[in-house]
């Protein structure tokens, strides 16, 4: 087996950061010519149609009769959901500070674990999620207190919310299937409930740019398909410390890209509390589970 600091391996996690780093000033541009709905919707007709190819080629096994629903329940509460809000508030809020907004998942995660799945936190992880609060207050406050913002600033809080509600309740699939399958099963399911805008969807292709529509296709193909298969490498060859620090990079790499493709910068102010929610993320992740994971049968009703 190769270990994780291998040439492969290093340029699989340097791809999926660069990837999801950019996909936020992608779809920042993109929205210039679609609406929030149909972009989300075009960005993930590329990524499943290409997904399902993968999985039909790969061989991935289909979910059983009776985990269909759950898989397109889980896809549009984690996925569906998430990607909306996150559409929604890219009209409202620049690329860098919505990375930061996005990285309060694991925090999410670790509290609904606490409470839905009885995981213990340390010391440490009750400071990790003071800190991201308190740094996430800081950024948010300093953007100004335009409502536009605010709204956006909500909706990816939402958005990370349905995230981590994802990664909670995927522990039950995760018994019967491996994180391959779940992971292109609930992508490709997300899609039929993005359906609802499709009426409008052609119009506004055809008003659009080429490269609005481009930066669909490359959001599509770049974040949802390269950066999902660089993130399946990364997962099963890196230790998870590894994995948590390649996370905490994604908001920086926003940064970059938001200055570069726009020229646009958050304040000093909102990157200072970002740094400090990113810090607590960090915290939470590599200090804050004081016990395994909870087993997923107990999310499993009985029969």
């Amino acid at each position: 087996m190769r270990g994780w600091h291998d040439g492969s391996t290093l340029a699989a996690a340097a791809l999926m950061v660069l990837m999801w780093g950019s996909s936020p000033v992608a779809t920042k541009i993109g929205l210039g010519s679609y609406q929030p709905g149909q972009w989300t919707l075009l960005r993930f007709l590329v990524t499943s149609a290409v997904m399902a190819g993968i999985a039909a080629t790969i061989h991935l096994r289909p979910p059983r009769r009776e985990d269909i629903l759950p898989m397109i329940g889980l896809g549009m509460i984690g996925i569906s959901i998430n990607q909306l809000c996150f559409s929604f508030a890219m009209q409202h809020v620049d690329a860098g500070t919505a990375t930061f907004l996005v990285a309060t998942v694991p925090v999410m995660t670790a509290l609904l674990a606490r409470f839905i799945l009885q995981d213990r936190l340390t010391r440490a992880g009750w400071m990790g999620i003071a800190l991201t609060v308190a740094g996430t207050a800081v950024l948010v406050l300093g953007q100004g207190r335009t409502i536009g913002f605010t709204l956006g600033a909500l909706a990816l809080l939402l958005g990370a919310l349905s995230e981590a509600l994802y990664y909670i309740f995927q522990k039950p699939l995760l018994l019967k299937y491996s994180s391959s399958e779940v992971s292109a099963w609930t992508l490709i399911a997300s899609t039929l409930p993005l359906l609802i805008f499709l009426p409008a969807l052609p119009a506004q292709a055809l008003a659009a740019t080429p490269l609005h529509t481009g930066m669909a296709l490359y959001a599509g193909l770049g974040a949802g398909v390269i950066g999902y298969l660089c993130m399946s490498v990364t997962n099963a060859r890196m230790p998870a410390s590894a994995s948590a620090v390649l996370m905490a990079l994604l908001p920086p790499v926003a940064l970059v890209f938001s200055w570069w493709w726009l020229g646009t910068v958050p304040p000093a102010l909102s990157i200072a509390g970002g740094l400090v929610s990113l810090a607590g993320v960090l915290l939470v992740t590599l200090r804050g589970h004081a016990s395994p994971p909870h087993d997923a049968r107990a999310l499993i009703p009985p029969d």
